[in-house]
């Protein structure tokens, strides 16, 4: 799968059509796993979960054009059961909660990277 995301991603650089690329390849894979029956009869725990490891493992929210919205239509997940469910659970929004993530990745890589812009070295 990595394989077939790294070819699928430089094939899209080299035609400059970066912009939505993972949105993109991420929609088909999870089309392809509704439409093969890998997706259905999944509870709202299983949603939380995927949701989760998107955020934290996979980046998803580095994305700007992705919105909770379309996350949970390619997911196959019930929008208002899944941002219930996220609300319950930390106290936001899906939406607010991709926001803050978005808003604290240049911080996250400026702390990260720091010693790049160290002026005493």
């Amino acid at each position: 799968m990595k394989i077939r995301f790294v070819l699928f991603w430089n094939n899209a650089i080299k035609n400059n059509t970066s912009k939505h690329c993972f949105a993109h390849f991420f929609m088909h894979l999870c089309q392809r796993k509704q439409d093969n029956g890998i997706m259905k009869n999944l509870t709202i725990d299983d949603y939380y979960e995927a949701f989760g490891r998107l955020l934290l493992e996979d980046k998803v929210y580095l994305d700007p054009d992705l919105s909770f919205h379309l996350l949970c239509k390619w997911l196959g997940a019930d929008e208002k059961q899944l941002d219930a469910r996220v609300q319950d659970e930390l106290g936001v929004t899906g939406s607010a909660l991709m926001r803050q993530y978005r808003a604290q990745e240049p911080g996250r890589l400026r702390e990260k990277y720091a010693y790049l812009f160290d002026e005493n070295q």
